[in-house]
């Protein structure tokens, strides 16, 4: 009798270990699917606003490429800009000094 007893409280301790891991894994698995959904979304609104950009940088690159091929010597002189007579250069002198230098002299 105690053995049957025993028997029917050790499955049904069983049976709720059962229960309790399968509402556990139901509940992993509803968040999975929900987290994955919300992604789903977030990733197509990504990709949509990512691609409003690409379209707005290829209209400015089509209007910088087309205002770079209108430039020509009458427009620039008409913005204010001169045509000079010699050219001058801007060299590097020995004089400088360099972040690397001034560790170096101590």
């Amino acid at each position: 009798m105690t053995a049957k007893v025993l028997t029917k409280q050790i499955n049904a301790m069983y049976f709720w270990i059962l229960l309790v891991f399968c509402v556990g894994a139901i509940a992993v698995y509803v968040f999975s699917i929900n987290a994955t959904v919300h992604q789903v979304a977030r990733r197509e609104a990504i990709e949509k606003e990512l691609a409003e950009r690409i379209s707005k940088i290829g209209n400015l690159e089509f209007q910088y490429v087309e205002r770079k091929n209108n430039i020509d010597l009458t427009m620039a002189k008409e913005l204010g800009f001169e045509e000079l007579a010699t050219s001058k250069f801007v060299s590097r002198s020995a004089f400088v000094a360099r972040a690397g230098d001034v560790s170096s002299r101590q």
